[in-house]
């Protein structure tokens, strides 16, 4: 057993659901390799709560995704590649500040940074950080109008 997760735990998680198996879990002693495939929105969030256990637990997680929701939300470095090449690796808010880089590569910014940026190019002072929920936007939106 690495890290609090031992192989008959992840076993025991495959036959209470099935989808465990079809998200391909690989296991090694320190490390494991998760990779996503489509579930249902509710496997899905049960998928990334059981990324972050594992990467809480100790583990080296290194998650590849389009989705820049979950990049922003649970991994503390982005890499950013295009055409090869690097274009950011640093934390989520100093890649996410980069939103029209971001777009000429065919990417974007998670949707409440998108939506705090908007209301910036409208007049609002919102501070510059990352928003990386709607619930991170809401929280500051509360306080600048409380």
């Amino acid at each position: 057993m690495a890290c609090g997760i031992s192989p008959q735990q992840l076993l025991k998680a495959e036959a209470v659901s099935p989808k465990v198996r079809d998200i391909g879990i690989i296991y090694a002693q320190y490390d494991a390799l998760c990779k996503a495939g489509s579930l249902d929105p509710a496997a899905r969030e049960s998928f990334l709560q059981l990324i972050c256990d594992l990467h809480g637990a100790g583990l080296g997680v290194v998650m590849v995704s389009h989705n820049m929701n979950d990049l922003a939300r649970l991994c503390n470095r982005v890499l950013v590649l295009s055409q090869g090449r690097q274009l950011f690796l640093d934390t989520p808010e100093q890649v996410f500040s980069h939103e029209e880089e971001l777009h000429a590569a065919g990417l974007d910014v998670p949707a409440a940074q998108r939506m705090a940026n908007a209301l910036r190019r409208r007049g609002l002072a919102l501070p510059r950080k990352l928003y990386a929920t709607a619930q991170d936007l809401a929280y500051e939106l509360a306080v600048l109008y409380s």
